[in-house]
């Protein structure tokens, strides 16, 4: 495929050029995301984790003492930016085996996760006791089903990152949060199982064309988060919690973590 076919998956802009040596990636000279040249579907990709095995599965399904305490920070300061919901409703693309799951099930949320690794499925819905939708499932939820949503390094899997992000922004509530973390491109080793690479401003135009409000954004990197306040105004301890929740990333390193919103009505 020349670089003249190819268009960008977030801006579709074709104005790209090959990515340093490496031919089998393009940069967006508009948005400058870095993605792959060949893009299969995203039917493809599912067919090709659908056909995996357990043997396959190289994950441990068992959160390090380090990712249980910041999934309990997480969900904590997720029950701050939804006070007022005795049980908010929240889904997680990209579950996995569902560790993060468990635990907002424990801080009272009504949990469903979107999964399409079998052995991983298998293991949150009998291990765990989740419901996991397929994708299928997940773009046939009805609209605004949801208060909540997050995903953690998922969305650089994707082929089509923007169509997953407006999917998410249907089915929240209006006011509704979304958490999204993916590796740092600036810092991330490339990956031949990655489709694009995110930038903080390229995760904020994701999640600004997706139909959400970023609230902040921080790199691992830095350490340092920057916040938007969308021209509204934000009682102090929420501020406090979008901060403290987009540093989520500078406690695992490499990695931007994003808050959104979406809009109310």
């Amino acid at each position: 495929m020349s670089t003249k076919q190819f268009q960008c998956p977030l801006c579709d802009s074709r104005d790209v050029r090959p990515f340093a040596a490496r031919t089998e990636l393009i940069e967006c000279l508009s948005c400058r995301l870095v993605s792959v040249k060949e893009r299969p579907s995203e039917a493809e990709i599912i067919q090709i984790y659908r056909a995996a095995s357990e043997l396959d599965d190289n994950i441990n399904p068992f959160p390090s003492i380090r990712e249980a305490s910041e999934n309990k920070l997480l969900c904590k300061w997720l029950r701050t930016l939804l006070k007022g919901k005795p049980k908010p409703r929240l889904i997680e693309f990209g579950c996995g085996h569902g560790a993060f799951l468990e635990e907002a099930q424990n801080w009272g949320f009504d949990c469903i996760g979107v999964e399409i690794y079998p052995p991983r499925v298998r293991y949150a819905v009998e291990q765990r006791k989740l419901k996991v939708l397929s994708y299928e499932e997940f773009v046939a939820q009805a609209p605004e089903s949801f208060d909540a949503a997050v995903s953690f390094q998922a969305f650089e899997h994707l082929s089509d990152p923007l169509g997953v992000m407006c999917n998410l922004a249907r089915l929240l509530v209006p006011g509704g949060v979304a958490i999204l973390q993916v590796p740092d491109k600036d810092v991330f080793v490339y990956d031949s199982g990655h489709m694009s690479y995110f930038g903080t401003e390229q995760i904020s135009l994701l999640a600004k064309k997706g139909g959400f409000e970023v609230l902040a954004v921080n790199a691992g990197r830095t350490g340092r988060s920057t916040l938007s306040r969308c021209g509204i105004i934000l009682p102090l301890c929420v501020v406090s919690c979008l901060d403290r929740i987009a540093l989520f990333a500078g406690m695992r390193g490499g990695a931007i973590t994003l808050v959104a919103r979406k809009p109310l009505k």
